[in-house]
């Protein structure tokens, strides 16, 4: 197999997405963890999607938001 089917670029966001798509407990545990990182904030699971959506993970954000309990 050619390098080149091995890997592929992605945007962050649609890179982030795609993992959600196969792997969404990994990354709702993922960020959850980010988020109890920002322990000196205490950004509440709604913010810490704003805050997703405001750094340009807006597809990412839009997936999670039905998650709120799991961040």
């Amino acid at each position: 197999m050619p390098p080149s089917a091995l890997m592929r670029t992605a945007a962050p966001d649609a890179f982030l997405v795609d993992l959600c798509d196969h792997a969404p407990d990994l990354i709702l545990a993922s960020l959850a963890n980010a988020r109890r990182n920002l322990s000196k904030t205490r950004v509440s699971a709604s913010d810490f999607i704003n805050i997703l959506k405001n750094q340009g993970l807006i597809q990412l954000s839009a997936r999670i938001a039905g998650h709120l309990t799991a961040l």
